[in-house]
């Protein structure tokens, strides 16, 4: 699937993901284009933070 992703700064990248990964592997791949650790990245969607250790459809 195609998640586009919006940092606060205003920039968007668009990342290709599987279903089945961890919230923190899109992270790795976030921290590859945006140049922010992994640690210092908080995710939302629809309002709520989603825990590293979930899985991107959860």
């Amino acid at each position: 699937m195609l998640l586009t992703v919006k940092a606060l700064q205003g920039r968007e990248c668009s990342l290709q993901v599987s279903p089945q990964d961890l919230v923190w592997s899109l992270k790795q791949q976030l921290a590859e284009r945006l140049s922010v650790p992994p640690a210092q990245q908080r995710l939302l969607y629809r309002g709520k933070a989603l825990a590293g250790t979930s899985l991107i459809t959860h």
